[in-house]
């Protein structure tokens, strides 16, 4: 992909346009896209995803998985979900970025899959078969996702491990495609892949989309387009230590499953929200981890990027990535966790108020431009950590009338960032993932640990609970 051609383009993601024989929709990738495709590498994948277990009597017969009315069933889905059915595809020279396009040859069979674990099917067991499903590149000539099936777990529950390419969607679209698989309704439309636009349109679209931003970009002070800028120097100052290192290809997942009310109730309690609390357990975790490597605690502030919806307040949730980030500070000097919590949540809260989610967005394609976006990825001194915190449904979720029981967030490493934590809400529960470079954190049991002693302390600090816990109509985070 080259990448210097097509980042340059910014009009908006799709238009129609009408030929003598052809009227198309032209759907490009974003810059967001393009970042995510440059800086993947076949041993950092940009693959996203999560584990679903559901109730697995439904889906068996005699002990045997359904998995022809799977198919068929997840098929009626995909019908009303173009995204799933599309490709990547690069036009070529003068045509622009690449763009999304129906796959002639689209087939469930090649997305939706079977795999028996072996005994005792433990969550131990069943986290590391998700590291590995979730390893694999992508094939691009191919849609962007696939479903594994997972039998052999004790009490008769299935598992599906769902993968998707980043550039399919983040956090909030993947759930969102997630629940229309699932749960969305069957589609009557017959799949009828459209053709792929010609090269001399493709070249009109991208010749216009360049002309009319040209018109209408605005003119700015000098001053004002070196905030952003500015800003970015300031906060490269993550400080150096061990969580910090090229990512290998090995990864390890572990659990902390909260229960919602009670995490509301004590964030409530201190003034802060959800993710305060969870950047919170992060912060206390990655104290006890650094501690227990000899390295002084005392005076490090970690930098954590934490994602930012970029999306438009109040509309769908269309397919993509539409993430940004804020660097927020971590004082790890802090051993009671409560006052920890009150600290990050006025970090978050100035984060928020003063910086521009999208400026390392705009400075990474200037660097893959260029050839170098791999290589600053992996000696960036932004941020040490990253976090995301999605809220999910709050009301229960099938699939061929079997019930979902558990959702757990999946996400991915690059660079040197080789540990991430992932919040996401399902009904009356709270699963936090801590995802991490299996060779660079083999004591990811200090962490973990230090999690759970932190949560009990701030959990017992936040007063009873009452009648009216948990009972709030809407999932505010």
């Amino acid at each position: 992909m080259d990448v210097a051609r097509i980042v340059d383009r910014r009009s908006s993601p799709s238009a129609d346009l009408g030929t003598d024989r052809q009227s198309v929709k032209i759907d490009r990738l974003s810059t967001v896209d393009l970042v995510d495709l440059a800086v993947e590498t076949p041993d950092n994948t940009m693959n996203i995803g999560a584990l679903v277990r559901l109730e697995g009597g439904r889906l068996l017969d005699r002990g045997h998985l359904r998995l022809a009315e799977i198919r068929a069933e997840l098929a009626r889905h995909v019908a009303g979900l173009p995204r799933l059915r599309q490709i990547v595809t690069r036009p070529g020279r003068l045509a622009g970025r690449p763009l999304w396009t129906d796959d002639p040859t689209f087939r469930i069979e090649r997305h939706v899959g079977q795999v028996e674990i072996a005994p005792p099917g433990d969550e131990t067991a069943l986290l590391r078969l998700v590291a590995d499903l979730l390893r694999p590149r992508m094939n691009l000539t191919r849609p962007l996702w696939r479903m594994w099936f997972v039998t052999g777990l004790p009490n008769g529950e299935i598992a599906v491990v769902v993968a998707m390419h980043h550039v399919l969607a983040d956090g909030a679209a993947a759930l969102e495609l997630l629940r229309s698989l699932l749960d969305g309704p069957d589609s009557t439309r017959e799949y009828v892949p459209a053709p792929r636009p010609r090269w001399a349109v493709l070249v009109r679209d991208n010749v216009g989309g360049k002309v009319a931003t040209l018109v209408r970009r605005p003119r700015r002070p000098a001053t004002r387009a070196r905030v952003p800028y500015r800003q970015l120097i300031e906060a490269w100052r993550a400080p150096r230590s061990s969580l910090n290192a090229p990512v290998g290809p090995a990864r390890s997942l572990r659990l902390v499953r909260l229960d919602l009310s009670s995490v509301r109730r004590a964030a409530h309690a201190h003034g802060a929200t959800v993710n305060d609390i969870v950047l919170t357990l992060a912060a206390g975790g990655l104290r006890a981890l650094l501690a227990a490597r000899d390295e002084d605690t005392s005076r490090i502030v970690l930098r954590a990027g934490v994602a930012v919806s970029l999306r438009a307040a109040g509309q769908p949730v269309e397919p993509g990535n539409r993430t940004g980030a804020i660097m927020v500070r971590l004082p790890l000097d802090e051993a009671n966790p409560r006052v920890r919590l009150g600290q990050i949540h006025t970090e978050c809260a100035a984060a928020r108020s003063t910086q521009v989610s999208t400026v390392t967005g705009s400075v990474m394609l200037r660097l893959a431009r260029v050839g170098l976006l791999r290589l600053a990825s992996r000696h960036q001194r932004l941020t040490n950590i990253i976090e995301s915190d999605v809220i999910g449904p709050r009301e229960p979720l099938h699939l061929l009338g079997a019930r979902v029981i558990d959702l757990v967030p999946i996400g991915n490493l690059a660079g040197n960032l080789g540990i991430a934590f992932l919040a996401l809400s399902y009904l009356d529960r709270l699963v936090i993932t801590v995802q991490a470079d299996a060779d660079q954190f083999p004591d990811l049991t200090t962490l973990m640990d230090a999690v759970e002693q932190d949560w009990s302390r701030i959990e017992a600090g936040a007063g009873p609970r009452t009648e009216t816990d948990g009972q709030s109509g809407t999932n505010k985070q």
